[in-house]
């Protein structure tokens, strides 16, 4: 069977074949599902997805050459923030990790430092603006985001959430010469 070719041959053979699988075939090694996904030869539906269930990385794989479709139609495969984040690292766009974004609950990002560390300079270079973001998780993007000139600029655009104390405190972490800045 295919399982039996190379990887470089069975790419080549994928490549070739002029349809679209509906489903994943049978008895093939996670190197050739990876294969067949990177080709666009198998249907993404929540089927699908649901059949790699015991390979994380590759159903981050599927969604992630599919994303187009997966945030079109997200609310069909109820995934999980933690799969979002995993996705926020993935070869999608800055635009697409931005829509990413809009899919997630960010008042986790308080006691979730790696995921705001992520989230952070995908807000920065894309659209910062976003609804109902409070003083901790502005706090937590610029406390956890890097480098230092991410940090800046996420209190910049930023900082009209924080009271002054707030900003004092988002200052301060930052380190000097930043935390010595006083407000007037």
């Amino acid at each position: 069977g295919a399982d039996t070719l190379s990887d470089g041959a069975y790419s080549e053979y994928v490549k070739a074949l002029p349809i679209q699988f509906t489903g994943f075939p049978s008895g093939i090694s996670p190197s050739k599902i990876e294969i067949l996904i990177g080709a666009d030869k198998v249907s993404f539906t929540k089927e699908n997805f649901d059949e790699l269930a015991s390979e994380f990385e590759t159903q981050v794989f599927f969604v992630a050459s599919n994303i187009q479709t997966y945030l079109a139609e997200s609310d069909a495969f109820g995934l999980d923030d933690d799969f979002h984040e995993r996705l926020l690292s993935s070869e999608i766009s800055l635009r697409e990790k931005r829509s990413v974004i809009d899919l997630m609950d960010l008042n986790a990002l308080p006691s979730l430092p790696a995921r705001a560390s992520l989230v952070g300079p995908i807000l920065d270079q894309t659209d910062v603006s976003v609804s109902g973001i409070d003083a901790a998780i502005v706090q937590s993007l610029i406390a956890h985001s890097k480098p230092i000139s991410t940090q800046v600029s996420l209190f910049n655009k930023l900082n009209r959430n924080l009271t002054k104390e707030e900003a004092q405190a988002a200052l301060a972490s930052l380190g000097r010469p930043y935390s010595e800045i006083t407000t007037g």
